[in-house]
């Protein structure tokens, strides 16, 4: 990670392996990565996972991983790279209530 210090972001280069079961979002390249292996519930044929199940865990997946665009840890990552957009109320309020 030293190494990458001060050279430019590599955009072809995943956070984990496709097999990782989890998501993530990166905020240095503003991407959402969705690994292989959470699509796997696609290619069950259990009786349980209907179509409109399967589509909501693809879309709660996405839905929950944009939302860390606009979180507490990206605002306080973005304001050393670009200009902070909550503003001080916005700070007070969403951590009075996260409280």
């Amino acid at each position: 990670m030293i190494s990458k210090y001060g050279k430019p972001v590599d955009r072809s280069e995943w956070g984990m392996e496709p097999q990782t079961y989890n998501a993530y979002y990166n905020p240095s390249n503003n991407e959402i990565c969705i690994p292989g292996l959470i699509l796997l519930f696609l290619a069950m044929k259990e009786k349980w996972l209907t179509t409109p199940f399967l589509y909501s865990i693809i879309g709660v997946t996405f839905g929950h991983e944009i939302t860390h665009g606009f979180d507490d840890q990206v605002v306080s990552i973005m304001h050393l790279v670009s200009q902070n957009w909550w503003t001080t109320e916005d700070s007070i309020r969403f951590y009075t209530k996260t409280k």
